[in-house]
């Protein structure tokens, strides 16, 4: 893109919508310049905007009275950095679900304590904003601001605070990023949206029920934080806000269900506003007893129960999540280790249906010599062919003119990227029993196989070589 390539156009083709590539053309600009990794760039900006919304939710917070004395204050910013920090594991760090909690935490919270009356008209147009980015980032999630504001309005028997300055400038910049889309990008539209009606629905489609059965732990926390905001709704002094919260986390997990993927990254919102909700029932718990006695230097025994027990439920699944985390960075996949062997720059190219292969090679800082991330088309095309010769239906059919079409234009792109970026190294991942490709629901799959029944994609394979590879990947060099 930095270098005028057209987005959506033949050498660039993405499954998400525009936003998050301009937003992801900033730390690339920045890395360029300062000849900077790409990869610690992004995340230095996601890192600045977590300390940013943890400010500002803080500034929320103390400007409504919540938060008061340094204690207080203190104990509140630690919350919502780890909340904005943890709702997501790091290897998911700065997806675009992550994005939306961080732009769109300050929203949530000064629409909860109607914090209108202590922000300048200014701040409240900027919160707007941020929140219209963060629903563009993810439009599944708008669900969220429209359940809050839905119930807001009926808490508060006034539909009139739907016309706040907040609202309107989140609507503004929805309609205003729709139009610079159409305007600026018009192949989303009208070429990426049909193919991700046909074929990305089918990409590792879960039911309902498995997407819920997936998340159960979270569920029972869900319940468990709502009867105790049941059990100490009387004693706080916002009641409505944990509730708000834990509708914000409902919602979240009706649009995680809608897109029928579970991929751990899509759960950040639900969970980021359950534990949003269970801070608050904590911040008020404490409240009183930093109020009147921590600050005083005495420390009450309530207050060391509650550490304890904080300690005790928090943090093992906490060193857990770090251990896990820290053996998937200590061992590396095998694309990782295959490609570490070329210098940057080389042209590499991965067939998979999924985006670790994509990841090795950034981390590689080699050259990606295709068009797509991934194979995501090629699920729903199998699958149907699959049908067609008796196979079990796919989730949802397509005409074989259709399927036909979607075949010519998968291995057409492919042989157009190989002959155009020339690959030195192709690996190709193998879909077995015992290693299912992401997205297919067939037990095994020969992908190469499936591209060397095009002609032209034969003739330009007769330019590599079979190499060593492993039980999850083949690869190939090609022949000078």
């Amino acid at each position: 893109m930095l270098d005028g390539t057209q987005l959506y156009g033949p050498k660039l083709i993405e499954t998400n919508p525009p936003l998050i590539l301009w937003f992801s053309a900033l730390p690339a600009l920045l890395a360029k310049l300062l000849h900077a990794s790409p990869l610690g760039t992004f995340q230095g900006l996601v890192c600045a905007l977590i300390g940013l919304s943890t400010a500002w939710t803080l500034r929320i917070l103390r400007s409504t009275g919540m938060v008061r004395g340094r204690g207080m204050t203190c104990l509140a910013a630690i919350m919502i950095l780890a909340i904005e920090s943890s709702c997501t594991n790091s290897t998911d760090f700065g997806e675009r679900e992550h994005l939306l909690v961080l732009l769109l935490l300050p929203y949530v919270l000064a629409a909860i304590l109607n914090a209108a009356r202590t922000l300048s008209a200014w701040e409240r147009i900027a919160l707007g904003v941020a929140a219209g980015l963060a629903v563009c980032f993810k439009p599944q999630q708008t669900l969220i601001v429209i359940g809050l504001e839905l119930l807001l309005v009926m808490s508060q028997r006034n539909a009139r605070r739907l016309w706040r300055l907040e609202t309107i400038s989140l609507t503004f910049i929805v309609l205003a990023y729709l139009v610079r889309v159409e305007g600026v990008t018009p192949l989303y539209m009208h070429q990426i949206v049909p193919l991700l009606r046909d074929t990305y629905l089918p990409y590792g489609y879960l039911t309902t029920a498995d997407l819920l059965k997936g998340i159960a732990p979270m569920i029972g926390c869900w319940l468990a934080v709502f009867c105790l905001w049941l059990w100490r709704r009387d004693r706080l002094r916002v009641a409505s806000a944990p509730l708000s919260l834990l509708v914000c986390s409902l919602c979240a997990v009706v649009a995680y269900c809608m897109q029928h993927k579970g991929f751990a990254y899509q759960t950040a919102p639900q969970n980021a506003f359950l534990f949003s909700a269970a801070a608050w029932l904590l911040l008020e718990y404490l409240h009183p007893l930093v109020m009147q006695q921590f600050n005083a230097r005495k420390i009450p025994g309530n207050f060391v129960v509650a550490t304890v027990l904080f300690m005790l439920i928090g943090v093992p699944p906490l060193l857990a999540h770090g251990r896990h985390n820290l053996s998937m960075w200590r061992t590396p996949s095998f694309p990782q280790t295959v490609l570490s062997d070329y210098p940057p720059g080389t042209p590499v190219y991965i067939f998979s249906m999924s985006i670790v292969g994509f990841h090795a090679v950034l981390e590689n800082q080699l050259f990606w010599a295709s068009r797509y991330a991934h194979l995501w088309l090629l699920p729903a095309i199998v699958q149907s062919e699959a049908a067609e010769a008796g196979g079990p239906p796919p989730i949802d059919p397509l005409p074989p003119a259709r399927v036909q079409q979607l075949a010519n234009l998968q291995r057409e792109t492919v042989v157009e990227d190989l002959h155009r970026w020339k690959p030195e190294v192709i690996l190709i991942e193998r879909c077995t029993p015992t290693h299912r490709c992401q997205g297919l629901s067939l037990s095994s799959f020969d992908t190469l196989a499936w591209f060397l029944r095009s002609p032209s994609f034969s003739a330009e394979w007769k330019n590599y070589h079979r190499q060593e590879g492993n039980d999850t990947y083949a690869v190939y060099t090609r022949l000078h």
